[in-house]
């Protein structure tokens, strides 16, 4: 499965390339909006996971133009302001690891492999 991270914050992206990395998913990153965008139609992904707060495009702004281009992908908005937080199962704050967990769950490996 190929995954599209359209995150401004490099921790961002580096945390959810290191939960998705391992499990064999093909991870792209784009550091906003407009790359986001490029990215997507040369690269076609399965699933985008999309910040909502950037700086020059915001995740609405870009998700309006993802659909115009792409007809199949899964987009999910994401956001690493505290108050989305929930806990991980070590009850250790983490806004991340439910989505991801869910992910991979829900997916496991890339058909093929």
């Amino acid at each position: 499965m190929r995954v599209l991270i359209i995150d401004d914050a490099p921790m961002a992206q580096l945390l959810i390339r290191e939960t998705l990395s391992p499990n064999d998913f093909e991870v792209i990153e784009a550091e906003n909006g407009e790359a986001g965008i490029q990215l997507a139609v040369e690269r076609l992904p399965n699933l985008v996971l999309l910040d909502i707060l950037m700086s020059s495009m915001d995740g609405f702004a870009c998700l309006k133009g993802l659909r115009d281009r792409l007809e199949r992908a899964i987009m999910i908005y994401l956001t690493s302001d505290g108050r989305f937080c929930t806990l991980s199962p070590r009850n250790k704050p983490s806004s991340i690891y439910p989505a991801m967990s869910c992910l991979t769950q829900k997916y496991g490996k890339p058909r093929g492999q």
